[in-house]
């Protein structure tokens, strides 16, 4: 019997943790629109355990409650707002507050994001649309979301929303079968986990796009950056390039040449290429992105 589930979807939420600078930003992997999506057909899940056996959905909603890892949700009053049938109907009021408490805390699961450079900034960022998972992410996080992703295409693919901007709009999502509905939930919460960190990217995982080309990275920290930009400026040495995420063999970078960063500011990245240096890879690319 079909499943039917009707929501309006919200841009809502922030990451846990300290605020970035303006360079940087939390991607998701798996897209905003589709961890909402995933936590409003979570928390129908738990709705549909509860009223079919009353207590079965506990294990689960404390599985999800650690993944989120956010403290104060009340899921259960979130099940208490959801409008069921009891047969194969739910509805999602927009003004429940415990419900867009426990889709914000979905949507910015910990292990479903990374710290990468503001979209500004990159000449790959896929707006609403999957990531590309860094090269350094942790083996068990990228399977993870690769098992929870597969799933998202095989089981309900038609069903994911494509929804950018604020929010606001309805979502009507229809499930043929029953099956594929509790499928794709029992991959979601055997990959999701409270254990996994935000990944905090490094230099590695990152090239620099210029002119058709890929280069490694290479900040310069030296005092008198204003003084040497003006040099170089004036030379015409000064070149403006965009971050991505390195995804070899397709962005292999240039062999022995480094992209070395001058300039940083939240509309460009200018720099020069150089000979290679690779002493600042393996460290985290907030460090230098200030």
């Amino acid at each position: 019997m079909p499943i039917s589930i009707r929501y309006v979807y919200n841009r809502i939420g922030t990451a846990a943790g300290p605020p970035l600078s303006s360079l940087l930003s939390h991607h998701h992997v798996i897209s905003y629109p589709y961890m909402y999506y995933l936590g409003v057909a979570a928390l129908c899940y738990f709705k549909k355990m509860e009223v079919d056996s009353p207590g079965s959905a506990q294990p689960m909603i404390e599985k999800l409650n650690r993944a989120c890892q956010k403290t104060g949700l009340n899921f259960t009053a979130a099940l208490n707002g959801i409008v069921y049938d009891g047969i194969r109907l739910f509805r999602l009021p927009e003004d429940n507050t415990d419900i867009r408490n426990a889709l914000a805390a979905i949507a910015w699961m910990p292990m479903n994001l990374f710290i990468g450079p503001c979209g500004k900034l990159r000449c790959d960022d896929p707006s609403q649309g999957m990531e590309k998972l860094p090269e350094g992410m942790p083996y068990n996080q990228k399977t993870a979301l690769n098992n929870i992703i597969t799933a998202i295409r095989h089981y309900n693919s038609s069903a994911i929303p494509h929804t950018a901007g604020a929010g606001g709009a309805t979502n009507s999502v229809t499930f043929e079968r029953d099956t594929d509905f509790s499928n794709l939930m029992k991959v979601f919460f055997e990959n999701i986990s409270g254990n996994i960190r935000c990944y905090d990217s490094k230099i590695s995982d990152w090239l620099i796009s210029y002119n058709n080309k890929y280069y490694k990275i290479f900040f310069y920290t030296g005092k008198n950056a204003e003084q040497l930009s003006d040099e170089y400026s004036h030379k015409k040495l000064l070149f403006e390039g965009k971050f991505l995420v390195k995804n070899e063999p397709k962005t292999r970078p240039e062999d022995n040449q480094t992209f070395k960063v001058i300039v940083k500011n939240t509309e460009k990245i200018l720099g020069i290429i150089t000979p290679s240096s690779d002493d600042q890879q393996s460290h985290t690319i907030k460090d230098y992105l200030k």
